[in-house]
């Protein structure tokens, strides 16, 4: 049945996070004919911002890198073969003891060197 007035159970409190913004400039540097770079920047706004996360979509077996926001953002992935274009995932997150959530993926591609 309804009370009047109504009657609510005790107070809570919780937290929660909001995405964080997504890297930007993110393009694919051809290295050799096996491998490509990565490099990417900070987003304006990079507030709790722990680590970046780049993938080479459709890998298999899965190639990423996890890079803390302190290093250098970039990344290398080797073992490619020549003259293919790869296309690499980057995302924002923020990772704290129970929380881990990311920014939407900036996708960008790019190709090997030709075989000699």
């Amino acid at each position: 049945s309804d009370t009047d007035p109504p009657v609510c159970s005790r107070y809570r409190s919780a937290l929660g996070w909001t995405k964080p913004n997504e890297p930007t400039s993110v393009r694919v540097i051809t290295d050799t004919e096996s491998s490509i770079m990565v490099e990417f920047e900070a987003p304006s706004d990079a507030k709790g911002i722990t680590n970046y996360e780049v993938s080479l979509v459709g890998a298999d077996p899965p190639q990423y890198c996890s890079i803390a926001s302190s290093h250098k953002l970039d990344c290398k992935f080797e073992g490619l073969e020549p003259s293919t274009e790869y296309e690499v995932s980057v995302t924002s997150c923020i990772a704290r003891k129970e929380i881990f959530v990311c920014s939407e993926d900036v996708v960008a591609s790019g190709w090997t060197k030709p075989a000699r």
